[in-house]
Protein backbone atom coordinates (compact mmCIF):
# COMPACT_ATOMS: atom_id res chain seq x y z
CA UNK A 1 0.00 0.00 0.00
CA UNK A 2 1.43 3.35 -0.99
CA UNK A 3 -0.40 5.78 1.26
CA UNK A 4 -4.11 6.22 1.72
CA UNK A 5 -4.11 6.49 5.50
CA UNK A 6 -5.89 9.38 7.17
CA UNK A 7 -3.71 12.29 8.22
CA UNK A 8 -3.73 15.84 9.59
CA UNK A 9 -2.37 18.46 7.14
CA UNK A 10 -1.17 20.67 10.01
CA UNK A 11 0.78 17.86 11.74
CA UNK A 12 4.58 18.05 11.82
CA UNK A 13 7.33 15.51 12.45
CA UNK A 14 7.61 11.91 11.33
CA UNK A 15 4.41 10.61 12.93
CA UNK A 16 1.51 8.83 11.25
CA UNK A 17 -0.60 12.02 11.35
CA UNK A 18 1.98 13.79 9.16
CA UNK A 19 2.47 10.88 6.69
CA UNK A 20 6.01 10.36 7.90
CA UNK A 21 7.09 13.96 7.40
CA UNK A 22 8.15 15.83 4.24
CA UNK A 23 10.81 13.24 3.39
CA UNK A 24 8.36 10.30 3.37
CA UNK A 25 5.01 11.62 2.16
CA UNK A 26 2.50 14.43 1.84
CA UNK A 27 -0.89 14.89 3.46
CA UNK A 28 -4.04 16.14 1.74
CA UNK A 29 -6.68 14.44 3.91
CA UNK A 30 -5.07 11.12 2.86
CA UNK A 31 -1.36 10.24 2.79
CA UNK A 32 0.47 10.07 -0.52
CA UNK A 33 3.90 8.43 -0.24
CA UNK A 34 7.07 9.75 -1.84
CA UNK A 35 9.37 7.49 -3.88
CA UNK A 36 10.96 4.81 -1.68
CA UNK A 37 8.30 4.79 1.08
CA UNK A 38 5.19 2.66 1.54
CA UNK A 39 2.41 1.82 3.99
CA UNK A 40 -0.81 3.66 4.78
CA UNK A 41 1.14 6.47 6.52
CA UNK A 42 4.41 6.21 4.52
CA UNK A 43 6.40 5.02 7.52
CA UNK A 44 7.96 1.89 5.95
CA UNK A 45 10.89 1.89 3.51
CA UNK A 46 9.92 0.36 0.19
CA UNK A 47 12.14 -2.66 -0.44
CA UNK A 48 12.32 -6.26 -1.49
CA UNK A 49 13.05 -9.59 0.12
CA UNK A 50 15.72 -11.58 -1.75
CA UNK A 51 14.66 -14.84 -0.09
CA UNK A 52 12.06 -16.96 -1.88
CA UNK A 53 9.86 -18.14 0.98
CA UNK A 54 7.73 -20.44 -1.18
CA UNK A 55 8.16 -24.09 -0.25
CA UNK A 56 9.66 -26.34 -2.89
CA UNK A 57 7.22 -28.92 -4.17
CA UNK A 58 9.63 -31.65 -5.34
CA UNK A 59 13.00 -33.05 -4.30
CA UNK A 60 14.57 -31.83 -7.54
CA UNK A 61 13.54 -28.29 -6.56
CA UNK A 62 15.74 -28.74 -3.50
CA UNK A 63 18.70 -29.84 -5.62
CA UNK A 64 18.36 -33.58 -5.04
CA UNK A 65 19.43 -35.31 -8.25
CA UNK A 66 18.92 -38.90 -7.18
CA UNK A 67 21.25 -41.59 -5.90
CA UNK A 68 24.55 -42.09 -7.70
CA UNK A 69 26.50 -45.10 -6.49
CA UNK A 70 30.24 -44.57 -6.07
CA UNK A 71 32.44 -47.02 -8.01
CA UNK A 72 33.48 -48.80 -4.79
CA UNK A 73 29.85 -49.76 -4.07
CA UNK A 74 29.41 -51.12 -7.59
CA UNK A 75 32.54 -53.28 -7.26
CA UNK A 76 31.52 -54.45 -3.75
CA UNK A 77 28.00 -55.41 -4.87
CA UNK A 78 29.38 -57.17 -7.95
CA UNK A 79 31.93 -59.04 -5.86
CA UNK A 80 29.33 -60.17 -3.33
CA UNK A 81 27.04 -61.34 -6.12
CA UNK A 82 29.89 -63.28 -7.75
CA UNK A 83 30.86 -64.80 -4.36
CA UNK A 84 27.26 -65.98 -3.77
CA UNK A 85 27.07 -67.56 -7.23
CA UNK A 86 30.23 -69.62 -6.77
Amino acid sequence: MHGGGSCEPSAIGEAADSCGGEKRGTCKKRCKCNEGWTGPHCLVPDGSDPIDWEKSSTLSDLGFQGFVAPPFMIWAFGGMTLFLLI
